[in-house]
Parts: C-alpha cells; structure tokens; sequence
C-alpha cells in the first residue's frame, strides 16, 4: 500500500460511515402494485408484534462501533408495508377458504451492509472496483436463504444486541454482500410458525426489498402448508 493511500484510510472509514448511512437513510416507500388488494382486506390479521418492529432504525455510524451497517427498515419503507402484503398472500393461497384468523407475532426486517460499505468505501480510496472486491450475486435462486428460527434465540437478541438479528454466517452469505433479513412469526388456525430469509441484494439496488419480502413471505406460508 503507497504511503498517499495509507493516509486515506481514516476518512475511508468516515467514507464508510456514510455508505451506510444512505443505505439505511430515508427514502420515498417502494410502492408495490398488488392486483386486487382490496379483497384480501376479508382476512382477519392481529398485528401484535412490538412497536419497534414497524419503526426504522440505524444501529450504528462508525466501522468499529458495533452494530455497523446494520439497520431496521420500517414499515414505511413499503406501500402497502410488509404486513398488508402478507395478508394478501394468505388470501391468495387460501383460496375460498380464509383462515379464521391470522396473529402476527414477529415481522421484523433488517439490512446489513457491513463489508459492502467497508469494501466500497476502500475501493474508492485503493483506486479499485466494487465488484472486483464484492463479487457477483448469481442466478435468482443463489439469493435466497431460508431456515426456521428458534423463538428463544430471537427473543434474546434485545436492546443493545438486537443488531445481531441483521447478521448472518459466513456460509450463508461466503461473498458478504449486502443482504436483507426478514424475520417473519405467524400463528394461523393455531399453528405458529417462526422462519428467517437472507436476501442477497447489491448496493442501493432497485426493488430488493419487495423481493426480499415476497421470497420471506413465500418461504414462511410454504412451511405451515407442511
């Protein structure tokens, strides 16, 4: 490394700072055309998940301080928010017979772009690529990660911890690119079901967050079908 570059490097870390933080800044919603939306409107749902849940929030600024990179996406983030889209599709797959009654536990979403902002921003400063440093995504099926979640360890994750609901294992995501994790616990006709979905998006890229949700949501009904 050129002694110029090394000098860089505490301001590649503030560089860092702010790519996350547009990441995870305000932003109009991501309007989702839903075709007969207003149908679906038939199917009690119970939204009973905690209030921070529906709110966004920015875990931390700083590489070093933990929680970086890490963020809750609110609710109004998505038009119609991720709730409303889960009852449609519960509509949807129920066919002519609805459930009696859907009870939200949990549907929290989080964005991580820890290295992805790091990577970035030192990019920039090295005079390289992002995507000689990050990689590609792959085909449509290599995005998604699924698995079920055990409540306990969801419930642990609180307070000053409860960034690490937005990370996940190295095998999950080998090229740490940017990703959204949807945590999504339903009880319909008293079957409870908790399932997790690891999203794996680039960065600022166009319509990740509905597709995360849709592939969330998918994944989540498929398991109750079981």
């Amino acid at each position: 490394m050129k002694p110029s570059q090394m000098t860089r490097l505490p301001a590649t870390l503030l560089a860092a700072g702010a790519v996350a933080l547009s990441a995870g800044c305000a932003a109009p919603p991501v309007v989702v055309p839903v075709a007969g939306l207003e149908a679906s409107a038939t199917v009690a749902l119970t939204d009973l998940r905690p209030a921070t849940e529906r709110e966004s929030r920015i875990f931390a600024l700083l590489p070093l301080q933990p929680g970086f990179g890490v963020t809750r996406i609110g609710e109004e983030k998505l038009s119609p928010p991720a709730t409303r889209l889960l009852q449609h599709r519960v509509f949807e797959r129920a066919g002519a017979q609805p459930p009696a009654a859907v009870k939200v536990h949990h549907l929290a979403i989080y964005q991580n772009t820890a290295v992805a902002s790091v990577r970035t921003a030192f990019a920039t400063a090295m005079g390289t690529s992002t995507l000689r440093a990050g990689g590609e995504i792959g085909g449509d099926a290599a995005r998604a990660v699924n698995n079920l979640v055990a409540g306990a360890r969801f419930d642990a994750l609180t307070g000053d911890d409860e960034w690490k609901r937005g990370t996940y294992r190295r095998q999950e995501n080998p090229k740490d690119l940017p990703a959204i994790i949807v945590l999504v616990e339903t009880e319909i006709d008293g079957k409870r079901v908790f399932t997790r979905t690891l999203y794996k998006t680039t960065l600022h890229e166009a319509g990740a967050l509905p597709n995360a949700v849709s592939a969330a949501i998918d994944y989540h009904l498929a398991q109750r079908a079981q």
